[in-house]
């Protein structure tokens, strides 16, 4: 007992270095992301953007994994068990989940069914099953219990080791839990980094990519066919990013995707974090690019402005409005270019102009609800109307129009946003009574 108690603690001090270094390694990549999120902005959202660098390095690493596990599994057939067969499947399903099971890949509609069941009319379960936060709550969870609690039992339990072992439950190394609980971290912690799910998935994707390698690198050792660690390390690395780069080569670009996501970026999740010199940088970027610039970015960037008490806001809000007039000639059935010019004349002062303009975005509003002739039609009409009457703080009227879109909405995704709606109106219409019972 001595003897293997000795040999067991000479074995953890071995790998103490190769803790050591992997920590220091994923401390590193934490701090890259961090260092590139504040000074290129741009560059940032461009790597972690839909079907790009990030999120196909995360498919990769969970793809490989796959791919590992069944070539171990292929030279060695004593892995064939439930655990190890269970982790392949889960890596695969995780990895095409990523993808959306290769959706714009492939060209492929999002079929009528799943469209009002998922929060974001694509193809995966993620989606519909519950909201991403919370599930990933749960993963890290069981994460936590399997790099830390099942190693702890089994080193302690005879009978725990041989039960892991009949069924084939994979543990991971010590030398590879700097990762997993880097994913960890970042998940209840990651606050500070932008997009910070895009970088927890992709640091879990590497975890289990790198787990799969380990156990393929020991079966080798097992076999005729070892090879050292180096090679092993060179040929994981040009595998892994091979395979990220020539899926984001094929894969076609979806423009209006990333134009919407530097713009959200933008005015959104930047400032969200009080990141406001960088978040101007991304707007200086969104405006200089003829392929990213619209009239959308310009409005947003405005009202930005003005949130911060810039002194260039009522320049970019004029410019703004121009090009609000311009869209309400261009398209004199569209509300949406009358409700943005009424609030834009609020923020410059001008009361009884943003008034008008809010009057003849309920007029089109109103015509179009009594032209409308399918449920969507309508519930759209009824949104538009919510939000006009929430813009002139005719806060009652606004969430009887939300409700009643509300009823005939058969998109879960435009159902979330309008709770959202709803939710806010009713805590304004509140506030607004108490104020009004106060002043009686």
């Amino acid at each position: 007992m001595e003897m293997k108690l000795s040999s067991l603690v000479k074995c953890n001090r071995e790998k103490i270095p190769q803790v050591f270094f992997n920590g220091i390694m994923a401390g590193i990549m934490v701090g890259l992301v961090y260092f590139l999120q504040q000074s290129n902005p741009a560059l940032y959202v461009y790597l972690i953007g839909e079907d790009l660098w990030g999120e196909y390095a995360t498919f990769s690493g969970y793809f490989l994994t796959f791919a590992f596990l069944i070539g171990a599994i292929c030279l060695d057939r004593k892995l064939f068990k439930f655990g190890y067969i269970l982790l392949a499947v889960f890596a695969l399903v995780i990895a095409m989940e990523e993808i959306n099971w290769g959706q714009r890949l492939f060209h492929i509609t999002t079929p009528d069914f799943i469209k009002p069941i998922n929060s974001q009319s694509e193809i995966n379960l993620h989606n519909i099953l519950s909201p991403k936060n919370q599930l990933t709550r749960y993963f890290c969870y069981g994460i936590l219990i399997w790099i830390f609690i099942i190693p702890a039992f089994v080193t302690v339990s005879r009978k725990l080791k041989r039960l892991a072992q009949n069924w084939g439950i994979p543990l991971v190394p010590g030398y590879l839990t700097p990762y997993y609980l880097t994913g960890v971290i970042i998940t209840f912690y990651g606050y500070p980094i932008v997009k910070f799910d895009e970088i927890r998935e992709l640091f879990f994707g590497v975890s289990f990519g790198l787990l799969g390698a380990d156990i393929l690198f020991k079966t080798f050792q097992n076999t005729d066919l070892k090879i050292s660690k180096r090679i092993a390390g060179f040929f994981l690395t040009i595998v892994f990013v091979g395979l990220t780069s020539l899926l984001v080569y094929i894969t076609p670009k979806d423009d209006h995707a990333m134009k919407w996501r530097y713009l959200l970026t933008a005015y959104y999740d930047y400032p969200e974090r009080h990141l406001y010199p960088q978040a101007e940088k991304l707007f200086s970027y969104i405006l200089e690019s003829k392929e990213y610039r619209t009239p959308e970015a310009v409005f947003q960037y405005g009202l930005f402005l003005k949130k911060i008490n810039s002194d260039k806001a009522d320049v970019i809000l004029r410019e703004s409005l121009q090009e609000q007039y311009v869209l309400a000639q261009q398209s004199p059935q569209k509300s949406e270019p009358n409700i943005k010019a009424g609030e834009i004349l609020e923020l410059l002062g001008q009361m009884d102009n943003a008034r008008l303009e809010y009057q003849k975005a309920l007029d089109k509003d109103m015509l179009r609800l009594s032209k409308a002739k399918t449920d969507l039609e309508k519930a759209k009409a009824f949104a538009s109307l919510g939000r006009t009457y929430f813009k002139m703080k005719s806060y009652t009227l606004a969430l009887e129009n939300f409700q009643a879109a509300q009823k005939l909405e058969v998109s879960k995704k435009k159902g979330l946003e309008l709770k959202k709606w709803i939710k806010e109106a009713q805590l304004k219409e509140a506030g607004q009574v108490k104020e009004d019972g106060n002043e009686k």
